[in-house]
């Protein structure tokens, strides 16, 4: 199967992406093949059946933490039950749909900076309190693109 992301460095680069370029040693070493860049933003996504492009209802809300041409985490309040999906990214100009699958998923504990801990890294006082500075156990969700949906219907 030959992935169709045609567009997606156009949406990115409204999006404000910027591949991320480290230098130094004070920088810790990105060992992912495409570089991710923090993307901290309110975006919408659907549960999919891998055949039929979701409905407008069908689209809700996540806060996505990071994105790349590759694909992009989210948080999600709870384990998912789901493994594909289609990820609605809007820009002022246009909004891409692209088809995306789940590859990982981590409980994680959000601060109210913006950070987020892996859960089986804190301490037994942090999991007591059920919060780490304020936030709320959720699940980071890590998916790959498949490809862009264009239409209605999709075929596999």
């Amino acid at each position: 199967m030959t992935s169709d992301l045609s567009g997606i460095d156009d949406v990115l680069a409204h999006l404000g992406f910027q591949e991320r370029r480290t230098t130094g040693s004070t920088v810790r070493k990105e060992r992912r093949r495409v570089p991710r860049t923090p993307f901290p933003t309110l975006q919408r996504i659907a549960l999919w059946d891998g055949v039929i492009a979701p409905q407008e209802a069908d689209y809700f809300r996540v806060t996505c933490r990071d994105l790349s041409r590759a694909g992009f985490s989210f948080l999600f309040p709870r384990r998912p039950d789901f493994w594909e999906l289609v990820a609605e990214l809007r820009t002022f100009r246009e909004t891409l749909y692209l088809a995306a699958e789940v590859c990982y998923m981590v409980e994680v504990l959000p601060s109210s900076a913006g950070e987020v801990v892996p859960v089986n890294f804190l301490e037994e006082k942090h999991l007591a309190r059920g919060s780490l500075e304020g936030g709320r156990p959720a699940f980071l969700v890590g998916c790959r693109f498949l490809r862009r949906i264009r239409t209605r219907k999709v075929r596999r």
